[in-house]
């Protein structure tokens, strides 16, 4: 391909993408509140949160049962035991959002928090499992299952955005699909918003939020125009050979970059200055927060499944389901759980993980260009052991409001400098507070 060919396949590309651009300026269809506020693949804060609120006859929109109504009148075409003239109960319902269902266990078959537990006063639940991004928890839809058996009548729903299968780690390798249903966002909740967007239309502000919400699972699941824009890219690549051996070179140059020069020097940036901030050791990933009991437990950076900082305990220098169920160190977990501003992971091993903002997927191609630069990369690293400090002073702070038998036994590591300092400054502010 000459330089006159390679001109000509950059330029059509680029007016596709400036139209495209265009066209969602002018619609409004680019303009949206859930995307804005960096929302949109919070499982929780945001899907959890909202698809809870919606089908709660309590909830802030004011329809009472109506979209509960007509949620239950969508599974019933996945033809579930739980009939909705039998199920439903007008003005009987409830539902709740992550139910806790008690500690997991040391073999993982019970325990966890349940995204959406829609019950009546017939003791019958239908448990859904909403899934975004985050991958699945051993044994989470056996767990559920389990649940399940507490009611006289029961369904378990596994909810993501294109309706697959949940996997043979969620399972157990025990359940199979007739044990649980599957939904998803891009067919099942889809039509049902649009049936609650159309009954609310006597509403001023719900019909809106919906519609927001609506056009923000489209761009999750490829609906929006931007699937039309990529038709047409991928038929200018398949044009003729030429052109699909360039795209191949920039795909592949475009994914070193990303996902090898990007990834490599981030992290040795980030563990430099996690390093020099806590002032510990080269190479030492975990620092040693305090003892309570057989306990001792540690923060760390870690960058298992997209950068994150994690707190867990060890007992007798063992990491695992032993802290899980153990009740005597649930103040720990406790105290952190209601921290906001990050991502929360509650894994079974009894770690908290607290995904930062900073984290690759939720950067924009600017900000990844950025990480090229060692100012960038230096800024992006300083940030999230930022966050790290702020996770840390939060649990400090809960950790010293505890029962004063807990705190006798409690022996913070006073060998580390920074944790020295963030004690003394909540000691410092609680005598304050007490003055």
């Amino acid at each position: 391909m000459d330089r006159k060919e390679l001109d000509s396949f950059f330029y059509e590309i680029q007016k596709i993408s400036e139209r495209y651009e265009e066209e969602m300026k002018s619609s409004g269809e680019g303009f949206n509140v859930f995307q804005i506020l960096g929302l949109s693949y919070n499982e929780v804060r945001t899907h959890t949160a909202f698809l809870a609120d919606l089908l709660n006859p309590d909830g802030s929109h004011g329809m009472g049962d109506t979209f509960l109504e007509l949620f239950l009148a969508e599974l019933e075409q996945k033809n579930d035991p739980l009939r909705l003239k039998k199920f439903y109960q007008k003005g009987k319902m409830s539902v709740d959002k992550e139910k806790y269902i008690g500690s997991i266990d040391r073999d993982c078959t019970e325990g966890g928090s349940v995204d959406l537990l829609i019950k009546n006063k017939n003791n019958q639940a239908i448990i859904v499992e909403n899934k975004i991004n985050a991958g699945d928890q051993l044994n989470q839809i056996f767990r559920y299952f389990n649940f399940g058996k507490t009611f006289d009548k029961f369904e378990v729903y596994y909810l993501t955005l294109d309706g697959k299968d949940a996997s043979n780690f969620s399972t157990g390798s025990i359940l199979k699909n007739g044990d649980y249903k599957k939904i998803s966002y891009c067919d099942d909740i889809l039509s049902w918003l649009s049936k609650c967007e159309k009954a609310s239309e006597g509403h001023r502000y719900v019909p809106a939020t919906i519609g927001q919400y609506i056009q923000l699972i489209k761009f999750l699941t490829g609906q929006t125009k931007y699937k039309t824009m990529q038709k047409e890219i991928q038929d200018i690549i398949k044009r003729d050979v030429k052109s699909f051996i360039l795209a191949e070179k920039i795909s592949k140059e475009y994914n070193k970059i990303l996902y090898e020069i990007i990834p490599s020097s981030s992290r040795q940036k980030l563990f430099d200055t996690w390093y020099e901030v806590f002032a510990i050791e080269e190479q030492d990933k975990k620092l040693s927060i305090f003892t309570y009991g057989e306990y001792e437990f540690f923060i760390s950076i870690s960058e298992e499944e997209k950068w994150h900082t994690q707190i867990w305990p060890l007992k007798d220098s063992v990491f695992g389901k032993n802290a899980a169920s153990d009740d005597k160190i649930n103040f720990v977990r406790n105290s952190l759980i209601q921290l906001t501003g990050f991502d929360i992971y509650k894994n079974g091993n009894y770690s908290m993980w607290f995904y930062s903002n900073n984290r690759f997927d939720k950067l924009s191609i600017e900000e990844k260009l950025e990480l090229l630069t060692e100012d960038g990369l230096a800024k992006w690293a300083s940030n999230i052991v930022s966050d790290t400090v702020s996770i840390l002073s939060f649990l400090v702070k809960n950790i010293l409001q505890q029962p004063s038998d807990i705190l006798k036994e409690i022996k913070w590591n006073d060998k580390n400098q920074k944790l020295n300092e963030i004690l003394i400054l909540n000691h410092n502010q609680q005598s304050h507070n007490i003055e």
